[in-house]
């Protein structure tokens, strides 16, 4: 698992797609394409949002497209968590992150707070970062002992905000394997100050391997944002099952200013 507030992008490619210790390449499956009908075409369905239609998503690139380049231009938060158990309740891991990311993305505010299980016992930390424009300034949690300081590269220089987060905030990728590798249907429409919104979900659980019991909701702005989506499945680990869920939801579009910590300027000294 990460360990900083880098999952916040990759964890769906990562837990969704392919398990907690997997490279993501093992489950990735070759769809094969669906024949050629003989007869006539029927008349396509009025699309609800870009690649989504009364039936579900039909282009996932269209969508994950659409989604990357609304939030590519503007301020948004984004919350995640990432939950995992085993099947008597034990709790395995925990990752809860919140950020806050300005128009421009080089100046942003984050928080993950994370437990994970290590002999027997959760051990949690908390990590907060605070892009300025120019550097990214954190405060690191642990073991009820805070330490500051500005977030370098291997060779000891800082990292430019761009570098601390990858280029792809906005999860494109992942949304676009997503709903490439799960199948959903349109289940909702509804309307919100003039704006419509678009539930899909999976009909039943779906398998794949090594993924199992595979369930997605996600609602769907009208513009292609996902703005939010829940995944739950379970898989086999070295210690047994692993009952897993990931939920994000994107909010304050075009509405987010991220604030400087008042921790920034021990960070800085």
């Amino acid at each position: 698992m990460s360990r900083t507030t880098l999952a916040l992008v990759g964890l769906v490619v990562l837990l969704v797609l392919a398990g907690c210790n997997a490279p993501a390449t093992e489950t990735e499956r070759t769809l094969t394409p669906a024949p050629v009908p003989e007869t006539a075409s029927p008349t396509p369905t009025r699309a609800l949002a870009p690649g989504v239609d009364s039936a579900g998503v039909f282009d996932s690139p269209a969508l994950a497209s659409a989604h990357a380049r609304v939030l590519g231009e503007a301020s948004y938060t984004v919350n995640q968590t990432v939950f995992q158990q085993y099947p008597n309740g034990t709790v395995d891991a925990r990752y809860v992150t919140v950020a806050r990311f300005a128009a421009d993305h080089t100046v942003f505010r984050s928080t993950l707070r994370q437990a994970d299980r290590r002999d027997g016992r959760l051990v949690t930390r908390r990590v907060e970062r605070y892009g300025d424009g120019s550097r990214v300034y954190e405060a690191v949690t642990a073991e009820n002992e805070t330490t500051y300081g500005v977030v370098r590269g291997p060779d000891g220089e800082p990292r430019s905000p761009v570098n601390v987060f990858p280029a792809n905030l906005t999860n494109r990728r992942p949304i676009e394997r997503l709903f490439t590798l799960v199948e959903t249907e349109t289940v909702e429409t509804r309307a919100r100050n003039g704006t419509r919104f678009v539930r899909v979900a999976t009909t039943e659980p779906q398998r794949l391997p090594p993924l199992r019991n595979v369930t997605l909701t996600a609602t769907v702005r009208e513009d292609g944002v996902v703005t939010a989506y829940r995944v739950t499945y379970d898989v086999d680990r070295g210690e047994g099952r692993i009952d897993v869920l990931v939920a994000l939801e994107y909010t304050a579009i075009g509405e987010t200013t991220p604030e400087a910590p008042p921790w920034l300027d021990r960070a800085r000294d």
